[in-house]
């Protein structure tokens, strides 16, 4: 058994870059093509964070089934992944207007 010794460096100062500040952008929700650039909704991110862990709680309860056949599984596993798609999608043309975050 061998013992490795890490020598721990602090980086240059030139090197590091300052931390990003997160604001919360309040404004009306827009719906479109055009939010696609704009910053999504905290509702919106948590609407498909919930979805996506209900979906992955559904998956564990399918893989614990003996009752179901292969293509039953097959099938209940691609609309979960199918739903999860739309569902992230439709959250990416949901934004707030540049016009509400500048005021």
């Amino acid at each position: 058994m061998t013992l490795i010794k890490y020598k721990l460096t602090t980086m240059p100062e030139e090197t590091t870059q300052p931390a990003e500040q997160v604001v919360q952008a309040t404004g009306t929700t827009r719906f479109g093509f055009g939010q696609l650039n704009q910053p999504t909704p905290m509702w919106v991110k948590w609407t498909f964070r919930v979805e996506f862990l209900i979906n992955k709680a559904f998956g564990v309860w399918m893989a614990s089934q003996t009752s179901l056949s292969l293509e039953e599984l097959k099938n209940l596993v691609l609309w979960a992944t199918l739903i999860d798609g739309f569902v992230w999608g439709l959250g990416k043309f949901v934004g707030i207007s540049k016009d509400d975050i500048d005021k």
